[in-house]
């Protein structure tokens, strides 16, 4: 019998590739403020952090002349806006990933650190929504990632035991929210750099196809 019954997936840098289309946004904003972030310290200071800590910190650092919900507004209400017209594009074997899971019948959800409009928005431009059962975006929980509100949310929603649950992740709080909900995480992270910071993930992949590779061959799916 197969380890895993369940799967859930991160959505931004795991399925759907908007890191640096969030990177372009936050300099967008910045740039107002003549602040410019490269790209290594997007990865290592904001990618998987909610936005509204990003926001937080940004006023803090940089002694900014507004205040974070103010700023976390202007940020969200121009991603919105460039979500509409921007090209996206899946990650790599993430499309194939998520058809070979559905059509063997697994259920699966999404946990995501992003607003609800962004989310939806994107699902439905990217034929997404049909994959998942449940849906759990930053909107629907109390306490965004590393906490494990989101993902026990999702747990409680297909109820199966936690020992069932395989998460994909790809930043180091993303992998941290799964463990923090007892849950088995996989993180895929093609860029080597951010390994290091993922050595919390039960295991670590460069892509999805090496990750659906090992769980093949070991016949855990």
């Amino acid at each position: 019998m197969p380890t895993y019954k369940a799967i859930i997936f991160d959505f931004d840098g795991t399925l759907l590739d908007t890191e640096t289309f969030h990177f372009h946004i936050w300099n967008e904003i910045l740039s107002e403020y003549n602040i410019i972030v490269s790209y290594e310290e997007y990865l290592d200071v904001f990618a998987g952090v909610p936005t509204p800590v990003n926001a937080q910190m940004l006023v803090e650092k940089h002694n900014l002349s507004i205040s974070q919900q103010a700023l976390l507004e202007k940020r969200e209400n121009l991603a919105l806006e460039r979500m509409k017209t921007g090209t996206f594009k899946m990650m790599p074997h993430a499309r194939e990933t998520l058809d070979f899971f559905f059509d063997k019948g697994y259920p699966m959800a999404l946990a995501t650190g992003s607003p609800r409009p962004d989310v939806d928005l994107l699902m439905e431009r990217m034929d997404l929504a049909k994959y998942f059962k449940i849906t759990v975006t930053r909107d629907d929980v109390k306490v965004s990632k590393p906490h494990p509100e989101s993902y026990q949310k999702c747990v409680d929603f297909l109820g199966f035991p936690k020992a069932d649950y395989l998460v994909f992740e790809d930043t180091p709080n993303g992998a941290l929210s799964a463990k923090n909900a007892g849950l088995t995480c996989f993180a895929v992270q093609h860029d080597v750099r951010e390994h290091p910071r993922l050595q919390h993930a039960d295991k670590l992949f460069n892509d999805m196809k090496a990750a659906m590779d090992f769980l093949r061959g070991n016949k855990l799916i």
